[in-house]
């Protein structure tokens, strides 16, 4: 060992020595290389840095120069809008006066009319010539077409007497004040120019025919409020103005209206000139006129003022007015992406016109380059120092010793390890040469210690491999044997087990007809203990045949919404037991499954009864979709409750057979634990999962989930044979029993043989189908639990055929929870509120079998009850009342009723229980029972449709099942043949 060690450890030396050897001595430089990383990290850093600034110096000046423009706009609006407002104002004003002037002057003011004004040669009414002076009085213009009556006078001397009154006080701020007649004349108040008496005489000239005229007309103008015009250049005063007019009208008619002409020139030159550096101002119409622009003046000028953006031919232009028009109402400045530009947008009151202030983008980015280029430049000067002080401090402290470090390394390189370096020095580098001098010391021992280790270790992990070899082939041994133990005992237990409880019957019953009754005891206790241990085997069966691999699938297409409410159905009875509300959340088209039908609604339905079991007055939501994953089609059953929950620890070990939440949960609610075990397992035999989440308790959540398409498992066929048994009676009435069972369908075939039926026995439905059409029977007697075609999907094949629809069925199922053996134990039923007709003609129905008048009704509602008995006594039935089902078994110890109407939810004893007790006490089980219940109990009702009764395996014993079988049997033959006498 201690040579191969030597080996071991010359190797990597020798070739260390190697390549020392065909290695030049080094020639980079640590120092160099660290000085041009750091400057290049350094350098990056203050690009990066210089680059996040510039955005952010942006970012930070455009949010200080928007909110600047957007105040310098406001304020600049506000500023030039004042003169607007005045005018609107003072019309207000003027329009109040007017109205009151002409409400009290009633009177023809002639001759003061006649004073003021003097009728043309042209056939104009003007001022009179002498007396007119345009800066003090107002002048007046009636065109020849004017018929000057007394209502003209009376308006006109008003409209000279206010004008006179207001038009001087407002002289400073506007170029007139003026009332316009829709007659074709005007009084205008303008002392710069005397327009009245320079109006031309032409009999075609008409003052309404200006626009600040017509913009007041009724149909321009519908509202009557005041209005502006766009701008025009006054040839006469040789300026642009704009028209602010408001229509004034008296009982629907308009009789002035009211303008003054504002000079805009101020603010177009204040909008070209007057704007921030670099910026440019913009002013329009609301209907895109442009009204200033630093380039378009002269287009505006030619235009005459109705110059509009969509001629300009410019698209940034049009792009501007289209943001504007576009943009909300509170905004001012809006982002003009295209353009690169802010848009700075303000409204002048009054006229609505837009002033919008142009804002470049680049002059932000200028701003912002300018400071950015001066942090560069700064902080490369500072890279320059760093870096000139980093290279004298990494020569002096670190190039040097680790130099001396680096031939060290290479003498133990080479072999030798006799090296010490200078640890005088009292900082990293210091204890560096500390620690190689110790290395160089210890290296040798290291490697004998790691060589020895290395060795033992080995050794171990191999006899530890072997060790655990051995033991999960041991283990493995032991699971396949025990699977393949329970797998095959429990087949093999459960045949004899049907026997011996179905011979045990008979014994019991040639007991009693040899007259020997000390067998009868012993023979009870043989039957009730080879149930119980049947019910047992029967879950272990399942469970060991799906670790045996023996467990076989019987698939079928199936719709799944008729798969859910099948078993929602089902289990409605045990919700309602502790008081759950049961919600179904499924498509109306949820589509197809091809699967194991069976399993799957075994499957369902053990969720569901969990959920029933451990929940009380709660909720309980079965939720079912389908979805897709790996182009395969799934379908999810998600089950939660709002019950007693789990713990982490509970669910950890939910799954795992002969398991329930803990001691206590058994001893309170029962079971072996077997279910969801089952349910695992089928789950997982059909390529799909189960899983669990849950709050202590909140409630829990189980989730199935199964693909839509199980792969098509090989079965093999087999032809059955079809036992019949002829009986020796003479008149024989044939009943067809399709049963899986075979002891089921031989007890079933030996009693009837005896009471004087012909049977004729199918060990799956697709035979019984075909025997059903084949022979008529006149009964069939179907077991829901089947393989392949379950007993629901042959009744539906029954039903819709018509030529064996008529053939009544009774069906044989297994119901594990007593409660829902209950619901389905009665002879009827009846849905609140009760239908009279219906009732009684239930009555008459039992009333042919029975000698008795008397009726029990069992209801704990009094107002439901008087009812029902006054319908009862009105028929001539005797009847006796009782509030719940416990005073009614009291009420039967006295007087044994001929039939019995009850309730299902009563306080004390509930309708189940008491119909339970009913069916288990012999002098009381043949008498019919009508249950009556305010909620439609869906699977009673789709039996009742189709069947006669139903039974469930193991809830009789042998004498009361075939009692109550050969009972209905004959209720069953002779309403065939009466229909068959009637229909003939």
């Amino acid at each position: 060992m201690n040579a191969n060690w030597i080996n071991k450890v010359k190797t990597p030396f020798c070739a260390s020595q190697r390549d020392a050897s065909n290695q030049s001595k080094y020639t980079g430089s640590l120092t160099r290389k660290t000085l041009i990383k750091t400057a290049l990290s350094i350098g990056a850093v203050i690009v990066a840095s210089t680059g996040v600034g510039y955005f952010q110096l942006i970012s930070r000046i455009t949010a200080q120069t928007l909110t600047q423009i957007e105040k310098y706009a406001l304020s600049r609006a506000q500023r030039e809008e004042a003169i607007f407002s005045l005018a609107e104002d003072n019309h207000v004003i003027l329009k109040q006066a007017l109205l009151e002037t002409l409400q009290e002057k009633t009177q023809d003011p002639q001759s003061k009319f006649e004073q003021l004004f003097i009728k043309m040669p042209d056939g104009t009414t003007r001022n009179h010539p002498e007396n007119f002076e345009p800066q003090k009085i107002p002048g007046v213009f009636l065109g020849s077409n004017v018929h000057i009556d007394a209502d003209i006078r009376r308006r006109v001397v008003a409209y000279f007497e206010l004008l006179s009154a207001y038009g001087p006080a407002w002289r400073n701020r506007f170029v007139n004040t003026y009332m316009q007649i829709p007659e074709n004349g005007i009084a205008i108040y303008m002392p710069s120019y005397a327009w009245t008496q320079s109006a031309p005489s032409d009999k075609s000239f008409r003052v309404t025919d200006d626009e600040s005229f017509y913009i007041t007309n009724k149909i321009q103008n519908p509202k009557r409020q005041t209005v502006w015009s766009g701008i025009y250049y006054d040839k006469v005063a040789k300026r642009w103005m704009a028209s602010c007019v408001t229509p004034v009208d008296i009982n629907g008619k308009h009789i002035a209206t009211i303008g003054h002409d504002i000079l805009i020139d101020e603010l177009r030159d204040r909008a070209i000139q007057d704007a921030l550096k670099g910026t440019y101002n913009i002013i329009f119409r609301e209907d895109g006129r442009l009204i200033a622009h630093p380039d378009f003046m002269q287009e505006i000028q030619d235009g005459e003022g109705k110059f509009n953006i969509s001629h300009s031919g410019n698209a940034n232009l049009r792009n501007i007015f289209k943001l504007v028009k576009h943009k909300q109402a509170n905004q001012v400045i809006v982002d003009d992406y295209r353009d690169n530009q802010y848009l700075a947008v303000t409204k002048i009151d009054g006229p609505n016109w837009y002033l919008v202030t142009v804002y470049p983008k680049s002059l932000l980015q200028q701003q912002a380059f300018s400071s950015a280029r001066l942090i560069l430049f700064l902080g490369l000067i500072s890279l320059a120092i760093e870096i000139a002080i980093i290279f004298l401090i990494l020569r002096r402290q670190i190039s040097e010793p680790l130099t001396h470090m680096m031939e060290a390394t290479e003498t133990i390189t080479a072999g030798e390890l006799n090296v010490e370096l200078d640890v005088s020095r009292q900082d990293e580098l210091g204890h560096l040469a500390y620690l190689f001098n110790k290395m160089a010391q210890q290296l040798r021992e290291s490697f004998q210690k790691l060589a020895k280790t290395n060795e033992e270790l080995e050794l171990r992990v191999e006899a530890r491999t072997a060790e655990l070899k051995e033991a999960k082939e041991t283990a493995d041994a032991a699971n396949r044997s025990k699977s393949e133990f329970l797998a095959n005992m429990s087949h093999e237990l459960r045949t004899p087990l049907n026997a011996i409880i179905g011979y045990s019957e008979m014994l019991q019953e040639e007991a009693q007809d040899l007259e020997q009754e000390e067998f009868i005891p012993d023979l009870r206790k043989i039957h009730n203990a080879g149930k119980h241990l049947l019910s047992l085997i029967n879950d272990i069966l399942d469970l060991s045949k799906i670790e045996a691999g023996r467990m076989e699938l019987y698939q079928e297409t199936f719709e799944i919404t008729t798969l859910v409410n099948e078993v929602i159905n089902t289990i409605a009875p045990l919700a309602e037991k502790n008081h759950n509300a049961l919600i179904v959340n499924c498509p109306e088209r949820a589509g197809t499954m091809y699967a194991d039908l069976t399993k799957v609604r075994q499957s369902l339905f053990n969720l569901l009864s969990n959920a029933c079991k451990f929940t009380e007055k709660g909720k309980i939501v079965l939720t079912v979709n389908r979805y897709t994953k790996d182009n395969q089609g799934w379908i999810r059953f998600q089950v939660r409750d709002t019950g007693i929950g789990l713990t982490l620890e509970q669910q950890q070990k939910i799954f795992q057979a002969f398991t329930q939440a803990d001691a206590s949960t058994t001893r309170k609610y029962g079971g072996t634990g077997l279910g969801l075990a089952i349910t695992k397992r089928f789950c997982q035999l059909m390529e799909g999962d189960i899983s669990v989440s849950s709050t202590l308790g909140e409630g829990s959540t189980f989730i199935i989930e199964l693909p839509t398409k199980i792969p098509e498992s090989f079965n093999d066929a087999t032809t059955e044979k079809i036992a019949i048994a002829e009986s020796s009676s003479c008149q024989l009435t044939t009943i067809l029993v399709i049963d899986d069972d075979q002891t089921i369908k031989d007890l079933i075939q030996r009693y009837l043989n005896k009471e004087g039926f012909q049977t004729i026995a199918a060990s799956n439905g697709a035979t019984g189908l075909s025997l059903a059409k084949e022979i008529r029977p006149d009964a069939i007697i179907l077991d829901v639990m089947m393989p392949g075609m379950d007993g629901w999907t042959v009744l539906a094949s029954l039903k819709a055929d018509p030529e064996v629809a008529n053939i009544p069925v009774i069906m044989t199922t297994i119901v594990d929870d007593k409660n829902l053996g209950y619901a389905l134990s009665a002879s009827d039923y009846l849905l609140k509120p009760i239908d009279r007709e219906r009732l009684m003609a239930m009555l008459h129905k039992y009333h042919a079998a029975q000698s008795f008048k008397a009726v029990m009704m069992v209801e704990d509602n009094k107002v439901t009850s008087q009812m029902i008995g006054r319908q009862l006594e009105k028929e001539g039935w005797q009847v006796i009342q009782a509030e719940n089902g416990r005073k009614a078994l009291e009420l039967l110890q006295v007087n044994t009723p001929g039939l019995i109407i009850t309730d299902l939810m009563m306080p004390e004893m509930d309708g189940f229980e008491f119909i339970h007790i009913l069916r288990q006490t012999p002098q009381w089980a043949s008498i019919p029972v009508i249950v009556i219940t305010a909620k439609e109990v869906t699977e009673e009702q789709r039996l009742q449709q189709h069947v006669y009764k139903v039974f469930e395996k193991g809830s009789y014993d042998r004498q009361a099942l075939l009692k109550e079988v050969h009972y209905l049997l004959s209720q069953a033959v002779n309403l065939q043949k009466t229909l068959i006498t009637t229909q003939s």
